[in-house]
């Protein structure tokens, strides 16, 4: 008796050390999860430098000009709006400031994520 619950004993624990590692393969084969929006919005973070063309508080958008180009920009609370590191509210924005934002493209439109003023330092004479 006690030789067929050592076969069934060993048949067992073959089983189960078989299923871990077919379990392992199979996690190692899976494909990774969508990552949160969060993170993929770290990824796809772009940066433009242009002038302040407008401001609209209302509708909560900026536009800046880059040459030609204009390129208009959602804002929110989460935004960050700096000049020379201190915050600085959306209806202090000057038109005509130049500025540099890091947006990302989010449901067919550019969030910014860091609006920062850009103030002329003079340069030294050589």
């Amino acid at each position: 008796m006690s030789k067929l619950i050592r076969i069934i004993v060993i048949i067992l624990c073959a089983f189960a050390l078989a299923s871990l590692f077919i379990f392992r393969l199979r996690i190692a084969d899976a494909p990774m999860p969508a990552s949160p929006p969060q993170s993929a919005l770290n990824s796809d973070v772009k940066t433009v430098e242009g002038q302040i063309g407008a401001v609209d508080t209302d509708t909560k958008t900026v536009t800046l000009v880059e040459g030609d180009k204009q390129v208009t920009f959602d804002f929110d609370e989460r935004t960050a709006i700096v000049e020379s590191g201190r915050a600085v509210p959306p209806a202090a924005i000057p038109q005509g400031a130049a500025a540099s934002v890091r947006y990302t493209q989010r449901g067919g439109k550019n969030w910014a994520r860091k609006i920062e003023l850009l103030t002329d330092t003079p340069s030294e004479p050589y």
